[in-house]
């Protein structure tokens, strides 16, 4: 077995100095069968093209990766027990932004009231794309029929049943839907990161989903140069028409209870930024 290129040309050139040696080592190092055998690298799987939809120009949302992310724990008021919650994430496949919805579990019916919201707020969605989860196939017959229900019917382009084409990846092919496994990764790991033990309510929650959507929406898509006077990074903020994050701005009067709660989110808010910047470097 030979060395690598250096070691060979160097334990030569002890007693002799062939004319384009390197080039020479080279060539017959390719031809050994021992070292071809013991450091051929592997055959690998060509990479694909990315799929049209995440390359076609469209309104932010027209096709929308689909998710649950969870459990999480909330705080009741019938007992010291907690109660299970979860994030069902929307994607946009285009411009990467995302949308949080906050469902009490992972029913049909949760799944179909989340997409009604999601839908009035973001508008018409033509696809969603999801795994082959059984709660996602019930509800993408539940709103064929909702659909063929409604045919004739003043409300047939309702935001909930209108046109949706609802497509599911490959069984066994988690990777088809890497677009929405990594956002799910991104907020499912740094909000617990934020949370950690402390017990939310529904409500805290929500406002805190609210406000790391935000934070995500503002990440940037293109490469963050060190010239002072280049372009403002893209964002998906910048296609969805969000605003940006505000400051810790809160209340500093009023009952000392509603002050601790703002100051409490706040908390948690800024060590999701935080940590999605850890994140993201």
């Amino acid at each position: 077995m030979h060395c690598g290129i250096n070691a060979t040309l160097t334990q030569i050139r002890k007693r002799f100095w062939i004319i384009k040696g390197r080039q020479l080592i080279k060539n017959v190092l390719g031809r050994c069968v021992v070292c071809r055998r013991l450091h051929g690298k592997s055959a690998s799987e060509p990479w694909t093209t990315l799929p049209t939809n995440q390359l076609t120009t469209s309104k932010a949302f027209e096709t929308t990766g689909l998710d649950f992310a969870g459990p999480l724990y909330i705080a009741t008021e019938e007992g010291p027990s907690n109660r299970k919650v979860y994030i069902m994430l929307f994607t946009c496949a285009a411009i990467r932004g995302v949308h949080l919805e906050l469902v009490a579990d992972m029913t049909v019916e949760s799944c179909i009231g989340a997409l009604r919201k999601f839908v009035a707020r973001r508008g018409p969605v033509k696809t969603i794309i999801s795994d082959n989860a059984k709660t996602f196939k019930r509800a993408s017959l539940e709103l064929q029929k909702l659909e063929k229900l409604m045919e004739n019917s003043k409300i047939q382009q309702y935001a909930a049943n209108g046109g949706i084409n609802w497509q599911f990846i490959p069984e066994r092919a988690a990777w088809w839907g890497g677009f929405w496994e990594r956002l799910v990764r991104t907020v499912k790991g740094c909000l617990r990161a934020a949370i950690g033990k402390a017990s939310l309510s529904k409500t805290n929650l929500e406002i805190l989903l609210t406000e790391v959507e935000c934070v995500v929406n503002q990440r940037p898509l293109t490469y963050i140069t060190t010239d002072s006077n280049d372009l403002e990074p893209l964002t998906p903020a910048h296609f969805m028409g969000e605003a940006k994050l505000l400051g810790g701005e809160g209340f500093t009067t009023g009952g000392s209870n509603l002050a601790q709660m703002w100051h409490h989110r706040t908390n948690l808010m800024q060590r999701y930024i935080k940590r999605q910047n850890r994140v993201e470097a």
